[in-house]
């Protein structure tokens, strides 16, 4: 892929002691009073951490700064870490006069990327990186606060055809594009054999396929995202204000669905504890269930470990396609006209074909591109995933958390603690949302 950066100006940039002190302490990085220019050399990025240099960056060298998330940098050297610091050091090596300072932040944290960005915009804007790496919940969260740049100016439109829609709209806030999608995760159902995977994903085929059904059903003030995907998938709809609309037939399909599990014996009680699929990763590798909902990642660290289970789409009513899709993208903090045409020419670099893939795929995730998923994960997967991704949804979290949510979250368990039917369940939901 080519990224059409804007002009490069042989600048350089140093961070004063005052600029430093500004901001939030750095991840994985020693407090200091007293330091020299912070630089890290292509080949001094085991951990991905500033390391103390007795020279000063000469003014005619340039820095490209990368704020890297711990959940995609592991903290020791080996493996993921040592193929990162191999094409960071490939590109500092195939440019001129730049070094690259890669740093490793926490994420959500006291100290992480986001809470340094906003502390360092106020108050030392030229501390900020050229590029991070952020989830959909933080993208949001960061244009809003003015702490990200568009895109619009640095990746060339006709060059975005090889990425999949849906992750460019995972990208996108409103109609501007902010984040330039790298890793993705979706979610969809594991059997244990051939013989229970289902011919389709109607929820009467799923029933009929028997064994035990496990999916993240609890909910504390929210609504499970499964039961949120299989409402929509059965006619429910999010208006463009992002509030959930009720409908009495979608939501009596679905709670139908599980009141049958239920009585049949298919859904285990357990699951009303499960917040997560990390919840139930005992029993998948035991093989105690007969279909489970898991993410693409766990799915592909399964494979990694040599357990290998048919995948599945997730039971809807008519059995349509549907799924949530989250993932890492890399944004531009920087203001910097430098900054974001060094941002540009990583970007350009980075997203090669090749090389996207080979570190996405380490860390068992998706590419955004899809040559990049045609080329590293098995065929049969893939043409899975290409299935699937159309009919993906980005994440609902504050559509989980309305009053109408909580009230479906409420029936569901009421149903499958056999408290309720589904009809009497229904019927209470739309009553407490007329009132």
């Amino acid at each position: 892929m080519q990224i059409a950066p804007t002009a490069r100006l042989l600048t350089s940039i140093t961070f004063s002691l005052l600029l430093m002190a500004a901001c939030a302490p750095l991840a994985d990085t020693p407090a200091q009073t007293e330091a020299p220019t912070v630089a890290v050399t292509p080949t001094q990025l085991d951990r991905l951490t500033p390391i103390p240099t007795t020279e000063a960056t000469p003014v005619e060298d340039q820095t490209l700064t990368l704020w890297l998330p711990d959940k995609l940098v592991p903290a020791s050297s080996g493996g993921d870490v040592d193929l990162l610091n191999e094409q960071i050091a490939a590109f500092s090596a195939s440019r001129d006069s730049l070094n690259v300072e890669a740093r490793r932040r926490q994420v959500g944290e006291l100290g992480g990327i986001m809470p340094t960005l906003q502390s360092a915009q106020g108050v030392a804007p030229g501390a900020l990186p050229d590029l991070t790496l952020m989830r959909r919940a933080s993208l949001q969260t960061a244009v809003e606060l003015d702490l990200v740049r568009p895109l619009d100016s640095i990746v060339a439109e006709p060059e975005l055809s090889d990425f999949f829609p849906a992750a460019l709209e995972l990208g996108r806030v409103g109609d501007t594009l902010y984040g330039l999608p790298y890793a993705l995760e979706v979610q969809h159902m594991i059997v244990t054999t051939d013989a229970n995977r289902p011919t389709d994903a109607t929820f009467e085929t799923y029933l009929d396929v028997g064994g035990a059904y496990l999916l993240p059903a609890a909910g504390t003030n929210t609504l499970s995202n499964t039961i949120l995907l299989q409402y929509l998938a059965a006619g429910g709809s999010v208006s463009s204000e992002r509030v959930l609309q009720m409908d009495e037939d979608a939501l009596l399909a679905v709670l139908s669905f599980y009141e049958q599990a239920m009585q049949q014996g298919i859904l285990p009680p357990e699951v009303l504890d499960y917040d997560d699929t990390d919840d139930y990763q005992s029993p998948l590798r035991q093989g105690d269930f007969s279909s489970a909902l898991v993410t693409s990642q766990q799915y592909l660290e399964l494979l990694e470990e040599g357990i290998r289970y048919p995948f599945a789409p997730l039971p809807t009513n008519d059995g349509g396609l549907i799924t949530t899709l989250d993932g890492w993208m890399w944004v531009v903090p920087t203001e910097d006209a430098d900054g974001q045409s060094r941002a540009a020419d990583f970007l350009g670099w980075i997203m090669e074909p090749g090389r996207q893939g080979e570190y996405v795929r380490s860390l068992n995730l998706i590419p955004s591109q899809r040559t990049e998923l045609d080329a590293n994960y098995e065929p049969d997967y893939a043409a899975f995933l290409e299935d699937l991704l159309p009919s993906a949804r980005l994440p609902l979290t504050e559509v989980a958390v309305s009053a109408p949510a909580r009230a479906i979250q409420g029936a569901l368990v009421a149903v499958v603690s056999g408290e309720q039917t589904a009809e009497e369940a229904t019927a209470d939901v739309m009553q407490q949302i007329e009132d």
